[in-house]
C-alpha cells in the first residue's frame, strides 16, 4: 500500500470531547463549592469562608488550565474538521484535501520549503502534552498545519526526505 488516507478519528474526537465535558463538569463543581463556601463569611462561619478562599484559588487555576485545554482542542478541531490528508510514500507527496471546497494542495520536494515538527516538552503526561502538530511551510511562505487529531507526526518522518526538517519543543503547542 503506497498511499495512506487520514481524517479525524471519530473515536479520538469522541474521547476528547467527553474528556472536555468532564473537565467542564469538574470546573462547574469547583465554582459551585466556592460560591457555597463563600456564604460562610456572611453567616459568621469563618471556617467555611476560609474553605471558600481555598476553593476560589483552585477554581481560578482550573479556569486558566482547563481553558488552555479547551482552546487547544477547539483550535485543532476547527483546523482539521474539513480536511483529509493523503500520504503517497511511493511518489513522496503529501496531499491536503479540503472536503467542503473540493480543493487539494499537493506538497512535494519542489514546492515545500520546510517541515516543522512542534512537540511538547512535557516529560510527564498532562492535559496539554498530548497536543502536537506539524507545520508545512511552502516555497511561497504559506503555512499549513497537520494536527495529531488526524495523524501522529511520526507518520511524516519518512515522507519527503529532501525537505529541511526542524523540531520545535514547546510547553504548549498553540497553532498560532
Amino acid at each position: 500500500m503506497d498511499i495512506k488516507y487520514y481524517k479525524i478519528s471519530i473515536f479520538k474526537l469522541i474521547t476528547r470531547t467527553m474528556f472536555n465535558l468532564l473537565l467542564l463538569f469538574l470546573l462547574g463543581s469547583f465554582i459551585f463549592i466556592t460560591v457555597h463556601a463563600f456564604r460562610g463569611f456572611f453567616s459568621n462561619n469563618l471556617k467555611l469562608g476560609c474553605v471558600g478562599i481555598g476553593f476560589l484559588l483552585i477554581s481560578l487555576y482550573s479556569v486558566y488550565y482547563f481553558g488552555t485545554v479547551f482552546k487547544l482542542f477547539f483550535q485543532y478541531y476547527f483546523n482539521d474538521k474539513k480536511r483529509e490528508i493523503s500520504i503517497d510514500f511511493k511518489n513522496n507527496k503529501i496531499i491536503i484535501k479540503n472536503r467542503d471546497e473540493n480543493r487539494s494542495i499537493v506538497f512535494n520536494d519542489q514546492n515545500l520549503k520546510m517541515i516543522e515538527f512542534n512537540i511538547s516538552t512535557k516529560d510527564s503526561k498532562n492535559l496539554t502534552s498530548e497536543y502536537d502538530f506539524v507545520k508545512l511551510i511552502s516555497i511561497d511562505k504559506k503555512e499549513y498545519f497537520i494536527t495529531n487529531l488526524i495523524l501522529d507526526s511520526s507518520e511524516l518522518l519518512d515522507v519527503l526526505p529532501k525537505v529541511k526538517r526542524t523540531i520545535k519543543l514547546n510547553s504548549i503547542n498553540y497553532l498560532k
